[in-house]
């Protein structure tokens, strides 16, 4: 007899694994939906931030340690990007690529390297970040680099990055994150212990950036800088008449530089972002900054640059103590012509809206290296040799001299009148002597306008060529002249001489060629103090 209730359980079943199949189907489909919509997503916000970096990229990406000596250039890799989400931001996140590696490592970590030799210890990683205000679609990039300490290398086994971030990190995290804009100018950082903040980064040497600290007690941290240049290497060969290239590796060279960073220990509510404006994450307010050295010369081209921003770049005016314009154009890079000695404050007002940090420049006169090297000195120094010579005779002989002028409206060195020694005769002094006098300076008035400063004096010694063999000085800077010159750059014409054993000194005697080596000689002061 045909068991019934088995034949209703065995359909009841086939049911069953029907609908369990087609609830399966489902699901496998809306997931396949899900992914596909989220890798859609996740590429056209990849191709965003790469329109974005098209429009806003600065003229070079940089990586370069604070002192400004060693840059790396350095692009994104965008087959590594990858996006993740908040609430607030979104962020595009991808390795850069570069020929070498600027790193930033803890002093403990070295110690560690050099004491252990083991490679790990010497970890740095740097990627490119573009976050984006998901309520306001602003976006800013910008260089982020995780700088691990000991005890977070060896508690993560050696690998600090896997969990970390823009907008996570891991609950232990230990060690520094730096931020740099795209130009590779230092923004600002924090100091992580076990996933916490504890301290801000304020200055990272010449390359700090200006914004305000809710911190009390600042100290100096030193990170160690190995900087890596590498070159392809390449083998040439020619085959059937067609030259033919190998490249058989690569040639890498690394130096060492250390980077002196400001650590304030902070309250607490530090955001741990990119130049954290507002404490609550990255700042999409346009950010200038001029960059330039503190110290210029007269005469001399001082060069600066303008790093900007969250904001498309059109125009720039620098101004000089808050009132004179030293130049208006369309270049983020440029000189200015130094016309007067001094302090002066420079900012730059970028898009006629956005002001810069203010740089205090110290203008120097020139160096008395500087001055006996200018053609027009070198010149008017030969002449005055030629007459001194000249002038010497069984009559006597006298001294020549001049002073030497920087003219700020011609942007030239000048000199003033030769101007003659007394006569000495009968071979009495053998040195002669000769007065300055006064000068004639003509200070500049403003940053723009040019002036007249005297910048050294210059003046000759007289050859002994006509005085008995019996007479003889030694040659060079006279104890007199070393006195007159202390706090001011002279510069001497005078014979080479030769070593006078009895005498033990280098000097000339009398009877001597008239025209025998000669030589410039400085005295005193390298150039002429700052006003």
């Amino acid at each position: 007899m045909e068991n019934k209730f088995f034949r209703k359980k065995n359909g009841f079943l086939k049911i069953t694994a029907i609908f369990a199949l087609l609830l399966l189907i489902v699901i496998y489909a809306c997931e396949k939906e899900l992914s596909d919509s989220n890798s859609k997503e996740e590429a056209q916000a990849i191709e965003k931030a790469k329109a974005w970096y098209e429009a806003n990229k600065p003229v070079e990406t940089l990586l370069r340690s604070s002192d400004g000596k060693n840059k790396m250039l350095v692009t994104p890799e965008w087959k590594d990007a990858y996006t993740m989400k908040t609430e607030k931001y979104e962020t595009i996140e991808t390795n850069l690529m570069s020929y070498g590696r600027i790193l930033f490592l803890d002093q403990n970590c070295v110690k560690k390297f050099e004491e252990t030799q083991n490679p790990n210890y010497k970890q740095c990683y740097t990627h490119i970040v573009f976050c984006i205000n998901r309520s306001t679609k602003d976006t800013v990039g910008f260089l982020m680099t995780m700088v691990p300490n000991v005890e977070w290398l060896e508690k993560s086994k050696f690998k600090p990055f896997l969990e970390d971030n823009y907008l996570s990190r891991s609950k232990k995290f230990g060690g520094s994150i730096l931020y740099h804009n795209l130009d590779g100018s230092f923004s600002n950082g924090w100091r992580y212990e076990n996933g916490k903040i504890v301290a801000s980064i304020s200055s990272l040497d010449v390359d700090s950036a200006v914004f305000e600290l809710r911190s009390t007690v600042c100290i100096p941290v030193t990170y160690i800088v190995p900087v890596q240049n590498c070159t392809d290497l390449y083998v040439g060969t020619e085959y059937n008449g067609v030259e033919l290239e190998t490249n058989i590796g690569q040639y890498c060279t690394t130096t060492y530089t250390t980077s002196t960073g400001m650590e304030c220990y902070d309250n607490g509510d530090g955001s741990g972002g990119y130049n954290p404006g507002d404490g609550g994450g990255p700042s999409t307010t346009p950010q200038v900054t001029l960059n330039g050295q503190t110290n210029a010369l007269l005469l001399g081209q001082y060069n600066y640059s303008v790093s900007v921003s969250n904001t498309t770049f059109k125009s720039l005016v620098i101004i000089a103590d808050d009132q004179y314009t030293m130049y208006s154009g369309s270049s983020q890079s440029c000189y200015i012509n130094m016309k007067r000695p001094g302090q002066m404050k420079l900012k730059a007002i970028v898009n006629g809206n956005y002001t810069s940090n203010e740089l205090t420049v110290t203008v120097q006169f020139p160096d008395v290296n500087t001055i006996k090297n200018a053609e027009t000195v070198s010149d008017a120094m030969i002449a005055a040799w030629a007459a001194t010579k000249a002038a010497a005779s069984p009559a006597g002989m006298s001294e020549k001299g001049f002073w030497i002028y920087t003219n700020s409206s011609t942007m030239v060195f000048e000199c003033g009148p030769i101007m003659s020694g007394p006569n000495i005769t009968g071979c009495a002094g053998t040195q002669g002597e000769i007065s300055p006098g006064s000068t004639t300076d003509s200070p500049a008035s403003t940053p723009l306008s040019g002036g007249k400063y005297a910048v050294a004096y210059f003046h000759t010694h007289t050859p002994l060529t006509y005085c008995p063999a019996n007479n003889f000085r030694e040659v060079g800077p006279s104890e007199e002249d070393i006195s007159a010159f202390s706090s001011f750059p002279g510069l001497l014409y005078d014979y080479a001489g030769s070593y006078l054993p009895n005498l033990c000194f280098v000097g000339i005697c009398g009877g001597h060629n008239i025209n025998d080596p000669a030589q410039i000689y400085t005295i005193g002061a390298s150039r002429r103090a700052t006003p």
